[in-house]
């Protein structure tokens, strides 16, 4: 019996969560996306394909009812199988509405074609040729267009809707603005449960990018972006529609596992007084309870976005990485100022993690690269690097630093035994070591003796810090106030 395959992809997922700098929106539009593939898929094959039943059954579903099966959902991709073709088309034109109704803003492709199960890799490979087509070809019109007599969107840009109004301000706001701040409170309501499953009822959450717990005259936060590696590999080798099913399931329950597990020793450690006034953080109380400083914006397909204080980025970066268990990630760290325009923080941290997964293509394994902006970075990571950090040597940048391995020249052991050796300058000595390294090495050298220091684990770098035009101690100077010392002497596993 011949199929009819539609594809489903989620396309600009970034611009859509990320327009606007303020975390509630950020927050709400994360929930319509990752539930999208509930009630709008519901509705639309109870309109289209009456008795198909519950889609949150899918991966228990085998068989076909009322005439299709769901494949799999994942990564911002669906994959249904119809009996008629008919059927699937109509399908495509139900879902399209609701999702204009439900998530106003979010664009979506489909992929239309015969599949046959027994050449499954055959069908995937022409349904996602067909996707590709699609969206070079089509653009869909998703919000109201602005004209010249319209007022415009205060957080969109787009124009305002009528019944539209911010629930705060009551300014006019257009109506995905809308829907996105009526969205936060469901979204903030299934994080305030995970935080209670794992973390007690000591913890709450916060939709302020400035409750996070940092100090308000040194006020940042870390944008971190995870990807895993090699993950669409992984689906274009898997032989038949079970194995695609497994690890689809598979990578989301990973990727929640290894976040709760990031809950947990974050609670803990503040729980411990590991992470207190002392250290530097305020975490805000809201009644007797903590804020705690972290908040998912993004936990999905194979990839997750999180911002927290600043001082935790890279620590809770690694954590997290540490808790998966059958493929490697890379990670993107961004510490900015938390009034930095957050979609420009989040290009960054996407960036970093590019720049760490180009490593890992070539030599394997999880990466992590970082970037403090103290001020307001302008430009790629490319052009701020190059910029700020080239040295008369060199570039002042050693990261990326793998993260699955210790003892190697560029793993993360590396840059955090360094900074742990820094905490024993004097802070003075080790702010002109950082001036020094700008210029030439014969500088770096005579400022040492002088001072009667010794670079730490300079085995490599010589009496000069430097190893084939590269330098891993700026690095461990930029990094050196945010990453806590009660943190340093953690074990990645």
């Amino acid at each position: 019996m011949g199929l009819t395959g539609v594809l489903i992809d989620i396309t600009s997922i970034q611009q859509y969560l990320f327009g606007s700098n303020r975390l509630k929106e950020n927050l709400g539009g994360s929930y319509l996306v990752k539930s999208i593939y509930g009630k709008p898929l519901q509705a639309a094959l109870d309109e289209t394909a009456p008795g198909h039943g519950d889609v949150g059954m899918w991966s228990d579903a085998e068989t076909f009812s009322g005439g299709v099966k769901i494949g799999y959902i994942g990564g911002g991709n669906a994959l249904l199988l119809f009996q008629e073709s008919e059927v699937a088309k109509k399908f495509c034109r139900a879902f399209s509405l609701q999702i204009l109704v439900s998530a106003p803003g979010l664009r979506t492709v489909f992929a239309i074609a015969p599949f046959h199960e027994e050449n499954f890799p055959g069908s995937m490979r022409e349904l996602h040729q067909e996707l590709a087509r699609a969206k070079s070809r089509e653009f869909p019109a998703v919000t109201v267009g602005r004209h010249g007599i319209t007022a415009e969107c205060p957080y969109t840009g787009e124009a305002v809707e009528a019944r539209c109004s911010d629930p705060k301000s009551g300014r006019l706001i257009s109506r995905s603005a809308n829907v996105r701040l009526k969205t936060a409170p469901t979204s903030g309501g299934a994080f305030k449960k995970l935080v209670a499953e794992e973390a007690g009822d000591n913890y709450d959450v916060t939709d302020d990018l400035g409750s996070l717990g940092q100090p308000d005259e040194r006020s940042y936060i870390a944008i971190v972006h995870i990807d895993g590696n090699r993950i669409g590999e992984k689906f274009r080798n898997c032989a038949t529609l079970s194995e695609t099913r497994i690890l689809s399931l598979t990578l989301e329950q990973e990727l929640e596992q290894a976040f709760r597990g990031v809950v947990r020793e974050l609670a803990g450690k503040i729980g411990a007084k590991d992470l207190c006034k002392d250290n530097g953080f305020r975490f805000s109380p809201n009644g007797e309870r903590t804020i705690l400083p972290l908040r998912p914006i993004i936990i999905g397909g194979d990839d997750i976005t999180f911002v927290c204080e600043g001082k935790l980025g890279l620590y809770l970066a690694e954590r997290f990485i540490a808790g998966l268990k059958s493929f490697d990630a890379c990670a993107g760290v961004a510490v900015v100022k938390s009034k930095y325009p957050f979609f420009r923080g989040y290009q960054l941290a996407e960036e970093l993690c590019a720049s760490a997964k180009a490593k890992a293509a070539g030599e394997g394994g999880s990466w992590l690269d970082f970037l403090i902006s103290a001020g307001g970075a302008a430009g790629s990571l490319e052009e701020i690097r190059q910029s700020r950090y080239a040295g008369s040597e060199g570039p002042l940048v050693y990261a990326p630093y793998r993260l699955d391995t210790a003892g190697r020249d560029e793993s993360i052991s590396l840059l955090k035994d360094g900074i742990s050796c820094f905490h024993k300058w004097p802070k003075n000595k080790m702010m002109a070591l950082r001036e020094e390294l700008t210029g030439p090495k014969e500088g770096v050298k005579k400022f040492l003796d002088a001072a009667g220091l010794t670079l730490p684990g300079a085995k490599k770098f010589g009496d000069n810090g430097w190893d084939s035009g590269r330098t891993p101690f700026f690095d461990m100077i930029d990094l050196f106030d945010f990453y806590p010392k009660v943190l340093l002497k953690e074990v990645t596993q």
